[in-house]
């Protein structure tokens, strides 16, 4: 007789005599007590004090392999007190108030009081339809990690039956419950509980997918293939994703895993993907070297590609195809051919959205580099043969409005010299169309409205500047000439960094220390004030960087240092206080 037979029939014997779960345990707390008592009695005699001996570890077998390999989607929290001492933790760096653990609410989610063992994993897992040509629904399985089966069902009115199983009622309705290896598994379908352990999710997950798994606290992974390709899913996505280039679309993702770790420093999530993108990775770090680091909001690099690059171009060019109007495609399809032949012509680009103090040069710049492959005078060359397609293709229209968009968008060559630069402008000239409110647009990017400055920086470098004038782009320029590394040399960065996968191919750091500011003068310049929220100087942006894992497999890593929301959180309560005119509200 198993384990849980032996407990459940002892359970049955000391119910026949009266003896119900609440009396036994007011007993055994109560023998605890006298025990205690005579063991601090004891100590106290011998002059030691000795902690108590923690409960002997339960032999269980890593969840991953009682998971079944089928399986559609998993759910996982990877040792539950380990997760509730974390939250805890991050709660109290918060200040909030928080009467109930993660281990609490799962108690109370399910109807239980007790049985699970804080120490084990659960997890949540979804399995294709058991009669899936007769488009049944999927299997939903609770794995919980138990030290006591039957304490852990005795709420849920369980009634024992064949095979180890014993019907219960779990969340107001009829399913089935399962012991199996240290796992309480609960299900309304009797073929996964029985056919548990035949096949393990491991089998299916790469070196790469577990270790994430056993470094990170919560785990989600979804089989997106399977999913795409089941005819019953794809009938209820229809209304959202429409024709077939949709779901096709969706299909380059093969199998998606999202977790997150809780970190002293910082809450790291990372989401890995595996998709048919066979191109080989280009890591070694992205350099930020040359951009602007001054009231930064966004700084991203990249190593760029050209197999990965091309590919997915290609692929979204056919959905674009897919979803266009077939007057509008044309010109798409030129927009798109300059930037897949400029990106792919490109080893690495760097960029920074920055903000600037107002005034007649506006209040935002953007600043790109690009690293060519070949000369990057040639790559301004293509650049600009791109717009003249461009504006060809919009006079082919015969549209009046399209054509008043092509002679209002230029290109002009040398349009001025810095030192012994030449600078070319691309402009879009947006003075009195109807749609645009100028003034305001000058308020913002500076009294030239959307003018682009290009240069070659060097023989493999080119820089596209917008806002802030021909005085802020000398200032860039000069920069990026001299290769200026303040932004790899800011504190914030440096810190946030260290918590990033690597080697990445692309790297960002989100200041939120700069785009707060830029929203609010932005806001206030478009006639829209923002609400009068003020965060406290904090060296410490959001990080995020793609590592390309070979096989078609990238990993996405983003980083929000602790310190940045304590900050967030204080400015919210104190721009609540300030909207109602009291003090800031304590705690949550």
């Amino acid at each position: 007789m198993s384990i849980a037979r032996d407990r459940a029939a002892l359970h049955r014997r000391e119910s026949r005599v009266g003896r119900s779960a609440r009396t036994r345990r007011r007993t055994h707390l109560a023998a605890a007590a006298l025990l205690a008592a005579a063991a601090v009695g004891a100590a106290q005699e011998t002059g030691r004090t000795e902690p108590p001996a923690p409960p002997p570890p339960v032999q269980r077998d890593p969840i991953l392999d009682v998971i079944p390999a089928e399986a559609l989607f998993v759910a996982t929290a990877r040792n539950l007190g380990g997760v509730d001492g974390k939250v805890a933790t991050l709660l109290r760096q918060l200040d909030v108030p928080f009467p109930f653990t993660p281990s609490d609410r799962i108690y109370a989610a399910f109807g239980l009081m007790d049985g699970i063992d804080t120490i084990g994993d659960a997890a949540l897992v979804v399995m294709p339809p058991e009669d899936r040509a007769a488009g049944g629904d999927p299997v939903v399985g609770l794995i919980l990690p138990t030290r006591d089966f039957p304490l852990l069902i005795e709420p849920l009115e369980p009634q024992e039956l064949e095979g180890g199983l014993f019907s219960i009622r779990f969340k107001k309705k009829p399913a089935l419950a399962r012991y199996v290896r240290g796992y309480a598994v609960i299900s309304e379908s009797r073929a996964f509980l029985q056919n548990l352990l035949k096949t393990a999710i491991r089998q299916r997950w790469s070196a790469h997918q577990l270790r994430r798994y056993d470094e990170n606290d919560v785990s989600a992974w979804v089989d997106v293939a399977a999913i795409a390709a089941d005819p019953k899913i794809q009938a209820r996505l229809a209304p959202v994703l429409g024709r077939g280039q949709r779901l096709a679309a969706l299909r380059i993702l093969q199998d998606v895993q999202y977790s997150l770790r809780l970190d002293e420093r910082a809450l790291v999530t990372q989401a890995f993907a595996r998709t048919p993108l066979r191109g080989v990775g280009a890591g070694g770090g992205p350099s930020f070297d040359g951009l602007p680091a001054e009231g930064y909001a966004l700084a991203m690099a990249a190593n760029v590609n050209k197999d990965l690059v091309t590919e997915f171009m290609g692929r979204l060019t056919a959905l674009i195809e897919s979803e266009a109007p077939k007057e509008v495609f044309p010109m798409l399809k030129i927009v798109l051919d300059v930037t897949a032949s400029a990106s792919a012509d490109a080893q690495s680009v760097r960029v920074s959205i920055n903000g600037l103090p107002g005034g007649a040069d506006g209040l935002i710049s953007a600043t790109k580099l690009v690293n060519t492959r070949g000369p990057a005078s040639a790559w301004i060359d293509r650049l600009a043969e791109g717009v003249q397609k461009l504006k060809a293709a919009f006079v082919e229209t015969q549209d009046e409005e399209a054509i008043r968009l092509a002679q209002r968008l230029t290109f002009t060559r040398d349009a001025e010299k810095i030192g012994e630069t030449g600078v070319h402008h691309l402009r879009v000239d947006v003075e009195g169309a109807g749609r645009v409110d100028y003034p305001r647009l000058q308020a913002v990017i500076g009294r030239e409205g959307l003018t682009a400055r290009l240069a070659a920086v060097d023989e493999h470098t080119v820089i596209i500047h917008l806002g802030g004038g021909r005085e802020r782009f000398e200032q860039v320029l000069a920069g990026a000439k001299t290769s200026a590394a303040a932004l790899a040399a800011d504190a914030g960065v440096r810190k946030v960094a260290r918590l990033l996968s690597e080697p990445s191919f692309l790297t960002a750091f989100l200041s939120l220390e700069g785009a707060v500011p830029i929203a609010f003068s932005v806001g206030t310049a478009m006639g829209d004030p923002p609400p009068p929220f003020k965060l406290a100087e904090v060296e410490a942006p959001i990080g995020i960087s793609v590592v390309h894992l070979g096989e078609g497999a990238f990993e996405a890593t983003a980083a929000c240092p602790v310190e940045l929301i304590v900050a967030i959180k204080n400015a919210f309560m104190e721009m609540i206080a300030r909207s109602v005119g009291g003090p800031p509200p304590q705690g949550n």
